[in-house]
């Protein structure tokens, strides 16, 4: 599995925001013996195509590489909810609030999948990121894969969850 967006770390209010808005966090651990401290690094790799964490990069990188990555998680947007995740979203000070969260929310093709849909992420706005998730649920569903939650390891964060290790 690989995200379609990404962040390095979610506080506890964005992922409050994104389950309020109807995203669903899976509760499971993926590359689970890999930990962070050990593996960090390969998110900066430019041999893998990699351009530096929390960075957009254009849509020419080659498909994501996923080797080696360290020990992450995913929270989505299912395409089958999308009217209810609109309704959402347009509720009160939601939009705002997601916009602020995927303001921080990267898109590094080195890493994440290539959606069509979601092209224009490096050069939008919080604002305009809202309008490209909400437009990319029309495709399919949207992940986004995190590797720590208030700067906390997901190993460390969710014990009790689930774990898969990368073979190899």
């Amino acid at each position: 599995m690989a995200g379609d967006l990404y962040i390095e770390s979610f506080s506890n209010t964005h992922l409050q925001t994104l389950q309020a808005v109807g995203a669903n966090q899976v509760q499971a651990i993926y590359h689970a013996n890999r930990p962070w401290n050990t593996y960090q690094n390969r998110l900066n790799d430019p041999a893998y195509g990699n351009q530096g964490r929390a960075r957009s990069a254009p849509n020419s990188l080659a498909p994501a590489n996923r080797v080696n990555l360290p020990a992450h998680a995913y929270i989505n947007f299912d395409a089958a909810n999308r009217l209810a995740i609109r309704a959402a979203v347009a509720q009160g000070n939601h939009r705002q609030q997601l916009a602020s969260v995927l303001s921080v929310v990267s898109r590094p093709l080195g890493l994440i999948s290539n959606k069509a849909a979601l092209a224009n992420w490096h050069v939008s706005d919080g604002n305009q990121r809202v309008t490209l998730l909400l437009d990319a649920l029309d495709a399919g569903t949207i992940i986004i894969e995190y590797y720590k939650v208030s700067i906390t390891s997901v190993l460390q964060v969710y014990p009790g969850w689930p774990q898969h290790n990368e073979q190899g």
